[in-house]
């Protein structure tokens, strides 16, 4: 078992950073607040979200634009284990919080075209179709297998999106969404 601490300690660890800047502790604007949070912040009398502070924010380089990175910058929540293991619904209900936000970033505002989890434990069996449509993701760490860090889109198959090699080399893929908005 991992706490939120050490999770973030190995987290900042694995990090191929010649691919993505770090940024930690990225305060974001929301710049949407589904209705049923206004309703119940206006039937308690509290004042309607307007902000959140996702843990990491990794921001492409140039090199990995280079390489065909197509998604801009992704999130990344961190959890201890037992919260992931025993409470996955509170972290992605924080992650599609975290969605509706716009970022201030050195380079200018921006937001996230995904958010991933960290660290990987399984927990998109039931709702992985909404996790995918949603553009949820797992972070993967393994410094004993040759994919030590992968992004994974948190669908059924666990599709990478981006995986760095022992090696130094990468792989990037698209990620796979609903084509269509609305009726299915």
């Amino acid at each position: 078992m991992l706490s939120e601490m050490q999770a973030t300690e190995q987290f900042i660890k694995c990090v191929p950073t010649e691919y993505f800047y770090v940024h930690k502790q990225c305060k974001g604007e929301a710049i949407y607040v589904k209705k049923l949070k206004r309703l119940f912040a206006d039937w308690d009398n509290r004042k309607i979200p307007v902000s959140g502070i996702i843990d990491f924010i990794l921001e492409p380089t140039r090199l990995l634009i280079e390489k065909n990175w197509e998604i801009g910058c992704i999130g990344v929540e961190i959890k201890s284990t037992y919260d992931i293991e025993k409470k996955p619904g509170k972290a992605i209900v924080q992650i599609l919080d975290y969605q509706s936000c716009i970022y201030s970033l050195p380079n200018g505002r921006t937001e996230l075209s995904m958010i991933f989890l960290f660290p990987y434990i399984e927990t998109a069996s039931y709702i992985a179709s909404i996790m995918q449509q949603e553009g949820l993701g797992l972070v993967k760490y393994n410094p004993s297998y040759e994919n030590i860090f992968q992004l994974l889109h948190a669908n059924t198959s666990h599709e990478p999106i981006f995986t760095y090699y022992s090696n130094g080399k990468i792989e990037i893929r698209r990620p796979r969404y609903g084509k269509r908005f609305g009726h299915r």
